[in-house]
Order: structure tokens, then sequence, then C-alpha cells
């Protein structure tokens, strides 16, 4: 038994990162709600069969995340690994991503760290030095990650890098030099060897980038307020190499949009995408729910799904009429997935802002997806019908006035066919022309590439609606 007594309200438990302490004297494992609002890390004695909690970790107003499920230094534990009987690990537990210490045998919790951002890596540890290295998402602005050090207790924390560069980092094996690559949207990468005081080491090695024909395109970043005004919104852009400045160009918002996003982004310098060569400007856009700005931008869309993250690519789009390369009454969105989800969303949510979407593979009610990732994220049916129904593409589909191109997959184990199936019904019965594609014997995929851009062409090019 996983615990002692019967289950809480009869719902039951998920258990899982299961696994020995590192002494052999008991198994750890974790148990989390089926609200996922509350997670423990527990050890049962197979001796004697007796089942005790650990740590607690809980919030009432969101979700807990699945860790902890890192070792000492920082590694991730993967079945048949031991657990140590003392390890460190992530939580969000004051609002923002710090390291923990978490004793199993007192079941004593340390805070290490206790930054007011989050902490997005944690680089090692190095007992002879008494130090640790790990990276904070707190420079000129969240996506300009810094590198700390401090003593292993987590005291004296010193910034070592430039907080108007974004940072990576390795550090040496005796945790005396740290190398450090800073480079921003407009700046070149450079390396840079530290001492453990952040003291520079030699001259900084500049990356010569190539510069085919003379291109020297970079992808640009930008910000702009959410429409709700509560918070600043960024978003970054590929141009294609044929671009001219002033020139008006029809956009493609590439999205994604679901929680924790695509990891926690850096403002990093790079050469926009080959997509944009067709003749578009491909805008990303780091929207709330996503990483890197702590718990409450990250769980802003909670018991909402479809409504602020979609709100955020609506306020780019709105965005677009301050852009000297956008052309605002020609936007395209594409994404799979929870983007397909997002593409189908704005679209229909929004359908002044944006005028064609390709949605692939997305859910389209969360009544129809996982009940283990649906209900992290929007709460019981029965606790939030509400925010179902607000969060349903069928409840907007009579608002339809671009060009929706759904595809999924027949074979796809992830988001079920029925997705598309009852969102094209509801757009029939709508009277709302939409395209319908399917990939036989395909899984959980996208859109055939050639494909979509021939529809972004034709609809946002040859053929635009005004």
């Amino acid at each position: 038994k996983v615990r002692d007594g019967e289950f809480n309200n009869g719902l039951g438990h998920y258990v899982y990162g299961i696994s020995w302490l590192s002494d052999s004297s008991e198994l750890l494992f974790h148990r989390m709600d089926r609200r996922q609002k509350t997670r423990e890390v527990c050890a049962f004695n197979p001796l004697n069969q007796a089942v005790r909690r650990v740590d607690l970790e809980e919030n009432l107003e969101g979700w807990v995340e699945f860790g902890p499920l890192a070792d000492v230094n920082g590694g991730r534990v993967r079945q048949n690994v031991v657990y140590p009987t003392s390890f460190r690990f992530m939580s969000e537990a004051d609002g923002f991503i710090n390291i923990y210490e978490l004793d199993t045998k007192s079941g004593a919790r340390l805070q290490v760290t206790n930054h007011k951002a989050d902490v997005v890596s944690y680089l090692g540890q190095f007992p002879a030095q008494d130090a640790m290295y790990y990276v904070v998402a707190d420079g000129k602005n969240a996506y300009l990650p810094q590198v700390y050090r401090s003593k292993l207790d987590g005291s004296e924390p010193k910034r070592l890098t430039d907080q108007n560069y974004a940072c990576s980092a390795t550090v040496s094996g005796d945790g005396s030099r740290v190398a450090v690559v800073c480079q921003t949207d407009e700046k070149a990468p450079y390396l840079v060897i530290l001492d453990k005081d952040g003291k520079q080491i030699g001259e900084p090695s500049v990356h010569s980038f190539s510069k085919p024909n003379g291109d020297e395109r970079k992808v640009k970043w930008f910000s702009f307020p959410s429409l709700d005004g509560t918070t600043t919104i960024w978003g970054k852009v590929h141009l294609p190499s044929t671009y001219k400045d002033g020139t008006k160009l029809p956009v493609l918002f590439s999205v994604y949009g679901g929680p924790t996003g695509w990891g926690a982004p850096s403002m990093r310098f790079e050469k926009p995408q080959g997509m944009s060569e067709a003749g578009f400007a491909i805008v990303e856009v780091m929207q709330r729910g996503g990483s890197g700005r702590g718990r409450d931008f990250r769980q802003a869309i909670y018991r909402n799904l479809g409504k602020y993250e979609i709100d955020d690519f609506a306020a780019a789009a709105t965005a677009l009429k301050s852009q000297t390369w956008a052309d605002p009454s020609r936007v395209g969105i594409y994404g799979t997935s929870y983007g397909g989800y997002s593409s189908a969303m704005c679209l229909l949510r929004y359908p002044d802002l944006f005028h064609a979407a390709s949605a692939s593979s997305a859910v389209t009610d969360w009544r129809l997806y996982d009940s283990t990732y649906t209900e992290r994220y929007m709460d019981l049916l029965e606790n939030n019908k509400e925010g179902y129904d607000f969060g349903s593409c069928m409840t907007y589909v009579k608002d339809l006035k671009g060009w929706l191109m759904i595809y999924y997959g027949t074979a796809d184990n992830n988001v079920h066919p029925a997705n598309a199936f009852q969102l094209s019904d509801a757009l029939q019965r709508a009277g709302k022309y939409h395209e319908l594609q399917a990939g036989v014997d395909r899984g959980h995929t996208g859109l055939n590439m050639a494909r979509m851009m021939e529809f972004f062409t034709e609809r946002l090019i040859l053929n635009p609606k005004k």
C-alpha cells in the first residue's frame, strides 16, 4: 500500500519515481493527488511494510510539478538509479524555481538558493572549493540568464556575468574556472574564462559568424504589453534575406503555447529560419504559461487553457501595427499539438487579427484529452465546466472568418482524431468553409511542410482576404 487509510475523496493517487535509497534501507517514491496540487515524497520500509512521508509540497492555487527527481550533482534520477539519502532538487515552492536540499532520513528540507527569479540550470557543486555554480534568469530582462557562484549552503551568492548578455557556462573539474558564452540577439557570442570570483582570465574569444553574400541578418527580439496591461510579453522575428527596410511582409506566427512552453528561452544571437525565405516574417512569442519568469507567469493559465496564452498571441498580432516589417492585414499562424490548438483558437477567438491558420494534431476540446495532463492544468471537469467551455474550439466556430487548415494523423495515439472530427463537424454545421487533411497511418505529426507553405502562400500572398 502506498498510504495508510483511504484515498482522499476516493480519487486515488499517482505513484511514480520509485527507486531505492542508496543505503538500501527503504524505497523512495512520489505520491501525487489526482488534481496534482499536492506532491509527497514517501519512503517504504520493505521489512515492516511501513510508509512514511518524507516531504510535502502543495500549491492549492495551481499545480505542483512532478519533481524532485534530481541527485546531488544536478542530474536527473532515472529508472533503476538509487536516490542519495540527501539530494538537491529544483522547486518553485516560494514562487520561483530555486535549489533545495532534502534529507530523506529526517525529512528536513533546506532552501539553498533564494532568488526572486527562476534558477534555470544547475552547473554543479565543488566541495573542495565550498562552491556551487548555477544560472538564474535575472539579467536586464528574464531572457538574459546570469551565472552565479555561491557557497555550498547557498550563502554569499555572487553574480559573475554581465546582466546585459544572455550567458551560459561550463565549470572546470575543480571548480576554479568558468567558461562563459555571452551573447544577445544583436551581439555575436563570445567566450570568456572567469575565475571563481568572476575576474576575467585572458582575452575574450569572439566567434566569427560566416556572412555568405554579405548576409548579416539576425533574429530580432521586441516587446509589447499584454492585452490586459498586466505584463510585458516578448517576441522575436525572422526576416528573409530579400527583405528591404520598410517593406511590409505577410506574417506567420510559429507557436506552441502550452504549459512550460519550449523551456526557458534566452536572447541568443541566431540566424533567421529558412522558412522566412518564402517571403514571410516568422514570429515567435514567449507567452504566459511559458518558463523562466516565475510561477505566477507560468501558472497564469491555470483553469484557463485557451485564454491568456491566446490573448498574448493576439497582443503580438496587435503589436504588428507598430513594426515596420509587418503587414497586419496578412497574418497566419501554425503549430502542432498544443501549437495546433493555439493556432485554431487564435483564428477563432481573434478573427480580425489572424487570417489563416494551420492546426496540426490539435486538441480542440479538453474533454477529449489525456486526463493526467488536462486535470493538472484545468482542474476536474465538475469543478471547472466554465473553463472547459471557454477553452473549447467548438465554442467559437460561428466566428470563423479566415482560412483554416485542420490536419490529423489517423494513427495519432496522443491527440485522438476525434478532436479534428468534432471541430470539422461543428464548422460544417455552422456553414464555415475549412480544409481537412489526413496523415494516413501517421501518428502525432504535423502537416507536410511543403503543403503548409503552399497553403499560406495561396491564402496570404496570392489571394489574401481583405
